[in-house]
Parts: C-alpha cells; structure tokens; sequence
C-alpha cells in the first residue's frame, strides 16, 4: 500500500519567548493510500492545526512532511495551491457555503482554480453526477440558504469531490448536525473511502471515530494513540 502522508518530527509554535504556544509538538504520523482515519482530540489538542499542515494551509516549524514521496518544502506557493485544489478536497464543520448562491455555484467554485482542462470542459456533467451520488440533484438550482444543515453538508462534501482528489479532509464535518444526519453524512465517507478515497476526519466524538479503520488520539500536540480499528 502506498503511502501518501509521511511526517516526522513535526513541531508547529505560535508567538516567542515565554508565550510561545506549542500547538504540535514532535508529531509523527503516516496514513496510506485508501484509509479512513480519524484524528481525535479536545478542543486545543492541535488537531486543526495537523489538518491545516496536511492540507498545505499551513506550514510547520520544524520537522518533515512527505506527500505522495515528496517533500513539500520543495514546493512553491503556485505548486501548494495547485496541490491544494487537485490532491484535497476540503470539508467543513460550518459548510462554508456561498448562502447568496445557488448550489451549483457553489459546486463550481474550484472549477475556477483547476488548471485541468478537461475537468472544465466536463464541468456541468461532473457537478450533476456528484449531486446524484449524494441525492440532491434536484436542489441544484436552489439556494444554499434555503437548505437544511445536512444538504448543505452535502454541498460542502459534493464541492470537495468535483476536482476528483486523492484525499478528502474534513474538519468536525458533523459538529453542526444532528445524530441521524450525522450517520447518513458519516455513511457517504464510508462508501467514497470504499470507491478508493482516502479520508481523514477531525473529530472530538468517539462515535464518529469509529466508523474510521484507524484512529489516531492527539493531546497537547503529541499523539497519545495509534490503533486500527475494525469499521461499523
């Protein structure tokens, strides 16, 4: 199995001196091609910030982070973006939506970022079958406003699919939701990692982390646990 993340020894510090905060601290971490991990954590774990680094938003201050094999710090700020669009798909706990556009336009927002001409040329009939593997094709034209929270998610989840990347993050991706809809947006993780996603959930609930293969327990920006899971 491939191994598409490689970290080691990653530090991430905020400010100097005797207020510096240590938000990671001599982190290591691998995840391989088509897993589904979770990293768990309380609330000023680092979490968010190890997302951040893996997602190339930021950068750590020490240490050394291989993706897909190659270092990133050999990559330039145009590289990093063009990585950030192609390689992941980004989800998010508040959905991040364009309430003002409709949901189409809000799907089609990284078409404008991708340098894939073929990915443009086949916009319209990417962002339809995308909806349709997520079950709201039929709100393509509505406003992001006028959805429910989990419709909204699931424009948030179809947004990160249309460029087809490797990797999928999403950050608390059922912070905002109720428990059904929480399962049914946890089940489409599910099946995307079963159709060779790889996925990575941050997530502060036990629940949502065990429906991850491999679980990975983060406190004061040290890993606490590592275990493979057998998945719901």
């Amino acid at each position: 199995m491939k191994t598409m993340i490689q970290m080691n020894n990653i530090c991430k510090t905020y400010g100097t001196g005797e207020s510096a905060v240590h938000a990671l601290n001599n982190l290591s971490l691998e995840i391989q091609e088509g897993e589904m991990t979770a990293i768990m954590g309380a609330s000023g774990s680092g979490k968010s910030t190890l997302m951040n680094i893996i997602g190339l938003l930021d950068e750590p201050t020490s240490g050394d982070y291989q993706l897909n094999e190659i270092d990133v710090k050999t990559y330039s700020a145009k590289k990093k973006a063009q990585c950030r669009n192609a390689t992941f798909g980004f989800v998010v706990q508040d959905f991040a939506l364009i309430n003002e556009y409709t949901v189409k336009q809000n799907i089609e927002i990284p078409f404008t970022y991708t340098a894939d001409k073929k990915l443009k040329e086949d916009k319209d009939k990417i962002i339809r079958n995308t909806l349709e593997q997520l079950g709201i094709l039929n709100k393509i034209n509505v406003a992001a406003s006028k959805l429910s929270g989990g419709q909204r998610q699931r424009v948030a989840i179809a947004r990160a699919l249309v460029c087809n990347p490797d990797i999928i993050l999403a950050d608390e991706p059922t912070g905002a939701l109720d428990t059904k809809t929480s399962k049914e947006i946890i089940d489409i993780f599910s099946q995307l990692n079963e159709q060779g996603k790889t996925i990575i959930i941050i997530t502060h609930d036990p629940k949502i982390a065990s429906y991850c293969k491999k679980i990975i327990e983060i406190s004061d920006g040290k890993i606490i646990s590592n275990q493979n899971e057998t998945s719901n």
